[in-house]
């Protein structure tokens, strides 16, 4: 009896799985779309389309509190969090004022990724492009718009700036 009860929990384990499934990693074209964005409303009604959970102003805290200490200012932060797992991907956007006003977001996900060939697909061959054995960096700059990349060992990020 206890087998059977077993076996029909291990049955029904599958399709919860399924059921919970993570949301795709965004594209480049939707990464950009979301960075580029002129308010931090316009980004939280873009960046909520990735069906990833929004992160509690407690979880940006912390980063909120180093960036002004480091920039001055005011910055306004929203970000999104793809899995409870970190490295599962964490995308943030924010908007900061003061001496050094910008708009900004991060990307950062772990594991191998296909990204710098995405971002050179849509945005052509990096200004600079650095690889080595245990990783790689590139640079754009298109306008007010500049695009960083690194990948070192199973940590990937892309920075995304436009200066006001």
């Amino acid at each position: 009896m206890i087998r059977i009860a077993m076996a029909a929990v291990l049955m029904v384990l599958p399709i919860s799985e399924a059921a919970v499934a993570m949301p795709p990693t965004p594209t480049v074209a939707q990464l950009l779309d979301i960075c580029l964005s002129s308010t931090v409303s316009e980004a939280a009604a873009k960046g909520s389309a990735l069906g990833w959970g929004r992160m509690r102003d407690q979880e940006t805290a912390a980063w909120r509190t180093s960036f002004l200490a480091y920039n001055g200012g005011s910055v306004d932060v929203i970000g999104w969090r793809r899995g409870e797992n970190e490295g599962a991907g964490l995308l943030s956007f924010w908007i900061a004022k003061g001496a050094n006003s910008h708009r900004a977001c991060s990307y950062s996900l772990a594991g191998p990724s296909a990204l710098l060939d995405a971002l050179t697909e849509h945005l052509g061959t990096p200004d600079t492009l650095d690889k080595s054995g245990s990783g790689a960096t590139a640079y754009w700059k298109e306008g007010a718009m500049e695009v960083s990349f690194s990948q070192f060992g199973s940590s990937t990020g892309v920075n995304i700036a436009h200066s006001d």
